[in-house]
């Protein structure tokens, strides 16, 4: 008797929801984990940017967005009150039918949940992307927070730490760390090029990438720096980022020592300014797992960075970096210039890293855990 042929099983179809793809740890996540379902058979995914399309390309920082296969539909809201998006959401669930949304904004679960509930779709609520040390029982975030688990199915966060901050529901929350795509480091700019671009004349660079937002402790890096200086004259420190905490950060820096500072704003080739770095820095307040970190360690650099979030949970304190006080420039500097007078201990723990990073962090691995809690969800029953 001929053996039955086993059954196609059709893909799960999963429809993921953002307000907009701005230069951020968040979006930059999202976009890695599509290339990486697209090498996958088992889920179908759409994307849904709240924000219309003529704004997302005004704010678009990732090249990589205009090489996916996935189909993104942009809802067109004009503001944070345009309930029409609702309407469009509807429709394009109707059309689509999912088997499961994936919103990775708090707005976007407020939006998003009801029409869950309405069409029986399972519900992934990926809005924990830091680990604040405190959250105000009053603010929007918290509020937003109270109302939106009880009724998702899943509470994901990228750490750990950002489900306790948090207090995600035990019984529901899951932690899917974020995943670095080695591809991203295989067409490096040539570094004498980019040296000459960006006026680096010294033989030793210190950087941090980030926004120049409040929660992120750019001041503190600057202060730092300027210490650093004192010990330290053949040394340049390069920002990457930009954001409206920019000008007056600009401002800390004494007249002597401007000519040290490199502010880049935004750019697309973050990796390549990277691999000029000595050392890696993120000065924060709260982080979940930092895409920054993951470039750092990509690159082999050793990573300096501030305790607590998630922060812990990829880098190996005294093994693949320092981690060091919030808020404390003096600490700060000390780490990077022990590691900046001991290049074997630097090249070492930047190896450590780039191995941590390869073994546990890849993309593989991440997409992986994203295709197997869909697959879990995707037969049960919606909360």
């Amino acid at each position: 008797m001929p053996a039955k042929k086993a059954r196609h099983q059709p893909p799960i179809k999963v429809l993921l929801l953002i307000d907009r793809l701005g230069a951020g740890g968040k979006e930059r996540q999202l976009i890695e984990l599509l290339k990486g379902l697209e090498r996958r058979r088992e889920v179908e995914c759409r994307l849904a940017v709240l924000a219309n399309q003529q704004t997302q390309l005004l704010h678009s920082h990732f090249p990589d967005l205009h090489k996916l296969d996935t189909p993104i539909y942009y809802l067109d809201r004009r503001s944070a009150k345009d309930i029409s998006a609702f309407g469009r959401l509807y429709r394009l669930c109707r059309d689509f039918q999912p088997d499961i949304l994936h919103s990775w904004e708090l707005m976007c679960s407020v939006y998003a949940l009801p029409l869950a509930k309405l069409l029986g779709i399972r519900f992934i609520n990926h809005t924990i992307q830091n680990a604040p040390a405190r959250i105000g029982f009053l603010s929007r975030v918290w509020l937003r927070s109270r109302l939106t688990f009880p009724f998702s199915d899943v509470v994901l966060a990228n750490s750990r730490a950002g489900l306790k901050a948090y207090r995600a529901p035990a019984r529901k929350s899951a932690y899917i760390h974020n995943g670095f795509d080695l591809e991203r480091i295989q067409q490096l700019q040539d570094p004498q090029t980019l040296r000459r671009e960006l006026g680096i004349t010294t033989s030793r660079v210190v950087g941090m990438v980030g926004k120049f937002i409040s929660k992120k402790d750019y001041p503190t890096f600057i202060r730092a720096g300027i210490l650093l200086l004192q010990q330290h004259s053949d040394l340049t420190l390069i920002a990457v980022g930009d954001g409206p905490r920019l000008a007056e950060c600009r401002k800390m820096i004494p007249p002597a020592q401007r000519e040290c500072f490199k502010f880049t704003g935004n750019r697309q080739e973050v990796e390549s300014i990277v691999n000029l770095f000595d050392v890696g820095v993120l000065a924060t307040f709260t982080e979940g797992i930092s895409n920054s970190i993951m470039e750092y360690m990509a690159l082999g650099k050793p990573v300096v960075a501030t305790a607590g979030g998630g922060t812990g949970e990829i880098v190996l304190d005294g093994q693949t970096g320092f981690l060091v006080k919030a808020s404390d420039p003096a600490a700060l500097a000390a780490k990077i210039g022990y590691l900046l007078d001991h290049p074997g201990k630097s090249q070492a723990m930047g190896q450590a890293g780039r191995e941590r990073l390869i073994g546990e962090f890849n993309l593989q691995a991440m997409t992986h855990k994203f295709t197997e809690l869909y697959q879990q969800l995707a037969g049960s029953k919606p909360s």
